[in-house]
Formats: C-alpha cells, structure tokens, sequence
C-alpha cells in the first residue's frame, strides 16, 4: 500500500509493558481513517519474552482490532543481538515505507495518537512532505502537559543544560523519543549515525542542525511510565562521554 505513516517502535526488555504499547496502538488506528499507517516492531536482542510478546501482537493484529488491513500493516523486526537503541531505529527507519517517519519509545509515554494533535492544531499534515523540516516533542514546551515526579524533572533539566553546552543546541528537551521526520531526512542521517546508544537523539539533532534542517520542538501529553531504565546518575556520566565523543566524531568527518 501507498504509505503515509510509518511508526517505527524500539523494544529491548518490554515484556511487562506490551500491554501498553498495543493498546497505544489500538486507539491511534482507531482513529487514522483516511491515513495510510505501518508500525515497524523493532526488538533490539531482547533477552526477556519481548519478541514472542511482540509476535503474539502481530498476529492477526488488524482482524482482532477490526482494523482494515488496506490502511493499517504492523510488522516486527528482529534484531540478533542488543545493540542499542539508536540501532533499533537505524534499522527500523531503514525498513520504512512511509513518506513521513514518527519514532516513539516502546513505553507509550507519548502515545502516538499525539500526532493526530499535532495535525489538528495546525502544526503538520500527515499528507504532505514539510520541506526540510522535523518535528520534536519537548516536555518543557510551555503547552506541553507532563506526569512525572518532580525530583526526575529537576535531573532532567540539569542533564538537558549540560546537553545543550556540550552540543550547542537550543533545544530544551533533546531525549524526548517523538519526533517526526520526513523519510528521506530519516534515512539520511539514520544511515550515518555514530553513537547507537540513547545518546543518539542528540547526534541526530546534531546533524540535522549542521544541514540547515528546521527543527520544532512541539508540546505533547506525556506520562511517566513504571520501569524506566535510565540512571539519573550513571547515565548522565555516560551521556557526557558519548557526548564529547560524537562531536569528535563530527568534527573529524566535517573535516574530511
């Protein structure tokens, strides 16, 4: 089918959130009607029950949903070890068919029916190509409406200042996974990316920025959800480290 949306969906250690991601789902295709829509799967060498969990939903996913199969196709990629977040939406996003590009986090923080909203108010339209643009939710938008405990939200803002020193973006919330992407950006600077981690969104941004890219950071509804695997603490010294090593590695390819 002609495809307007892809939905591409990492996994890694999900099994106990499955529940959430399908029903993420259900409710957004219930919603597309006149939207084209693929879901790509991605378990990233899931070492728990995620990729039998992730078939169980694929199976007969739009004849148990009443979905019309002509609008809406779901499926799973596998990957054979971990090999990080970052690496998940390579490959999805390498397995995509649709003319616009939504990531989002397995978790359904931000669900994606969030990008029907996003329509609705006048910020994209699901059936044109914007032109050199992508589209980033953010948590700290002042029309953003964010769940999450206030000690999290604290380290999240001092982890986004130390981000935006080292990288030199603007953005006040570089982590959020919903964001929205024209394909052929997607697969350009998915197909280059250096750091496969979770610090990749900011290498992405990174990128994006040094091709003139317009970037527009957008409210969202979002929902702290139980299981969350970040440190605040641990994490925020490895995210220094990839830092300092993806601008090398940017300045070395620029300079090449």
């Amino acid at each position: 089918m002609t495809c307007h949306l892809s939905l591409v969906i990492p996994h890694y250690n999900e099994e106990d959130r499955l529940n959430l991601m399908e029903e993420g789902l259900v409710e957004f295709v219930n919603e597309i009607k006149d939207l084209k829509v693929e879901a790509i799967l991605v378990d990233d060498g899931s070492h728990d029950k995620t990729l039998s969990g992730l078939k169980r939903i694929g199976k007969d996913f739009s004849r148990r949903h009443n979905v019309a199969p002509e609008n809406f196709n779901l499926r799973i990629v596998a990957l054979k070890k971990n090999s990080g977040k970052g690496a998940a939406l390579q490959r999805g996003v390498a397995e995509a068919h649709g003319s616009l590009i939504l990531t989002l986090d397995a978790d359904m923080a931000t669900r994606p029916i969030e990008i029907l909203n996003w329509q609705k108010d006048g910020y994209v339209n699901l059936k044109s190509e914007p032109k050199n643009q992508v589209f980033i939710g953010s948590r700290e938008h002042k029309n953003s409406n964010v769940t999450d405990k206030s000690s999290r939200r604290i380290m999240g803002r001092v982890f986004n200042r130390i981000t935006r020193i080292l990288s030199g973006l603007p953005f006040h919330d570089t982590q959020c996974g919903f964001k929205l992407y024209t394909a052929s950006l997607a697969k350009e600077v998915f197909s280059k990316l250096f750091h496969l981690g979770w610090a990749h969104d900011v290498e992405i941004l990174m990128r994006l920025q040094q091709e003139d890219v317009e970037i527009h950071s957008l409210p969202i509804n979002w929902t702290a959800i139980d299981g969350s695997k970040i440190n605040p603490i641990s994490d925020a010294w490895k995210m220094f480290c990839a830092l300092i090593e993806i601008r090398a590695a940017l300045k070395k390819e620029n300079a090449q």
